[in-house]
């Protein structure tokens, strides 16, 4: 069975954080139904969905029909919406093993690990909670209290940060 690259620490985007002390990793899948098995974008409009990044930019777009086209990219990352949809319990332990090694990579390479969960996608991790070992219903985030997590959302309830008084 074929079990893809969960992150992506050398595309285009990646590496650029490496000058300013940065293993970036990224983690991409099919963007919003485009996976083929359920909605990975909650709060994408009409538009949004059309000129999407996830389909019309950089690996992604090298394809000779930007619309009908595929490639292993396309494939790598609608295999990953198949795999969160089919389990995303399992999913979530395999991601937290890959952020693990990314641990133990950036710190090989003396750098800052920041992981970025929504490549081309809005799923809202801080609510997924999911066992890993002796750890019992938590999130990717608790999970790993040290590492950088950064994202971009389009659903405005997930932009409130527990971390801040907006009071």
């Amino acid at each position: 069975m074929y079990l893809p690259k969960l992150f992506s620490t050398d595309s285009a985007k990646a590496i650029k954080a490496d000058k300013y002390g940065y293993l970036n990793a990224i983690h991409y899948m099919a963007p919003h139904t485009s996976g083929g098995k359920g909605n990975l974008c909650a709060g994408a409009s009409p538009e949004c969905i059309e000129l999407c990044l996830g389909k019309y930019s950089g690996q992604a777009a090298m394809v000779s029909d930007l619309e009908n086209g595929t490639n292993s990219v396309r494939e790598s990352r609608k295999r990953k919406a198949e795999l969160f949809f089919a389990d995303a319990r399992a999913y979530c332990v395999r991601l937290a093993n890959d952020i693990g090694k990314l641990q133990a990579k950036a710190a090989k390479l003396r750098r800052i690990l920041c992981i970025r969960l929504n490549g081309s996608q809005d799923v809202p991790w801080e609510r997924i909670r999911f066992d890993y070992g002796l750890r019992l219903n938590v999130t990717i985030f608790e999970l790993f209290p040290t590492v950088q997590f950064v994202d971009y959302t389009k659903l405005p309830e997930r932009m409130i940060s527990p971390y801040r008084d907006w009071e």
